[in-house]
């Protein structure tokens, strides 16, 4: 977490630094392998994404670049886009966010 923080002035949402937008993070999330395709996943980004609207522009995770599930679940499962990446201990990271609100 303290990488991604650093990491905020140069990555962008919607054309602003991160660092000047509003968000919440969201995760890390685990979900054991027999709840795995039983939309548990899901349910728990719908629940951070109503929990964010109110006062978040956007919800914002980051996910190992090793992880493909991890890629395939908040990119092309939940549209999540990625901002940019860092690294820590030379782990590479991706940085995803969505709106915290539909019409955001």
């Amino acid at each position: 977490v303290a990488a991604l923080l650093a990491a905020q002035d140069r990555l962008e949402w919607r054309g602003r630094p991160l660092s000047a937008t509003r968000w919440l993070l969201y995760g890390p999330v685990v979900v054991g392998a027999g709840y795995r395709g039983k939309g548990v996943a899901r349910g728990l980004y719908e629940a951070a994404l109503r929990s964010a609207a109110p006062r978040a522009e956007a919800v914002v995770a980051f996910v190992e670049r090793a992880n493909e599930a991890s890629r395939k679940v908040h990119v092309d499962g939940f549209g999540m886009a990625v901002l940019g990446g860092y690294e820590v201990h030379g782990r590479a990271y991706e940085v995803v966010a969505a709106a915290a609100r539909p019409s955001a």
